[in-house]
């Protein structure tokens, strides 16, 4: 009977249905492959998203054999899904390469070959989930028509994105690089890069239109930095982000500066 390794068996339940919330931060939409083992052989299939959320592992498909690249591919996924789940669960002191690679399921030799330093482990990790979950805000389509309606779904979009496990990673690699030169220096090109692309994954969440007005900058910044030191208040004081007394006033400000030139 086929069996299904992927990304670990603690990540399905008895019918290979992958269970999302079942590792933090591991995240399916990046994880494109699973493994099935078969007769000692590994193969290479395709998750399918049912409309309740759930992957389904199809062991029952005749599967291809996997290539070199698709292991590589697969295991590098794990490694990166891995270190930002350490990192935002247990924070930067606890995520070494040996604790990561006792996450991950993979051999030292794998992760060290993948991932030569600690540093680089880490940035690449926050990096491919954070690019991840931009693509996602930009493939987001059920947008309400109104503009009011579309302000306050776009704010209600950027805050949650304050509370994915890769924001806390994020966090944490921030801090430590205050008093890391290392880690400072290969974060730093890479928040860069992912400063652009979240400018334009909010441009795509507002959409166009409001994009085009004279106060979106404004807003942008307001909101972004303003979220930020929020939702870092949550490390203290976890709480419902929902409910946060905030939303509303975030969805007001955003309100004004875009719509009062139309009156």
């Amino acid at each position: 009977m086929p069996r299904c390794t992927w990304p670990r068996s603690d990540e399905c339940d008895s019918n290979r249905r992958y269970r999302p919330d079942s590792a933090g931060s591991r995240s399916p939409a990046v994880a494109t492959l699973a493994t099935i083992v078969d007769g000692g052989s590994r193969f290479a299939v395709v998750p399918t998203l049912r409309s309740d959320g759930v992957f389904v592992v199809p062991t029952d498909r005749a599967p291809a054999r996997l290539t070199q690249q698709q292991r590589t591919a697969i295991s590098r996924t794990r490694i990166l899904d891995a270190a930002v789940d350490v990192l935002a669960r247990q924070g930067y002191s606890a995520a070494t390469t040996l604790r990561i690679q006792q996450e991950a399921g993979v051999s030292r030799g794998r992760l060290l070959h993948q991932f030569p330093s600690r540093e680089a482990l880490l940035v690449a990790a926050v990096h491919h989930v954070a690019v991840a979950r931009v693509d996602d805000l930009k493939q987001l389509d059920d947008w309400p028509r109104g503009p009011e309606e579309r302000i306050d779904r776009a704010v209600e979009v950027m805050w949650s994105t304050f509370h994915q496990p890769y924001f806390w990673a994020a966090t944490e690699l921030w801090l430590a690089a205050r008093a890391n030169e290392n880690l400072r220096e290969a974060l730093l090109p890479q928040e860069r890069a992912l400063g652009r692309l979240v400018k334009e994954s909010i441009a795509a969440v507002f959409g166009a239109d409001l994009c085009a007005r004279p106060g979106y900058e404004i807003v942008r910044e307001v909101l972004f930095a303003s979220m930020r030191g929020i939702a870092l208040t949550y490390a203290l004081d976890p709480r419902d982000p929902a409910s946060d007394p905030h939303v509303g006033e975030w969805k007001t400000i955003a309100r004004r500066l875009l719509l009062d030139s139309e009156s």
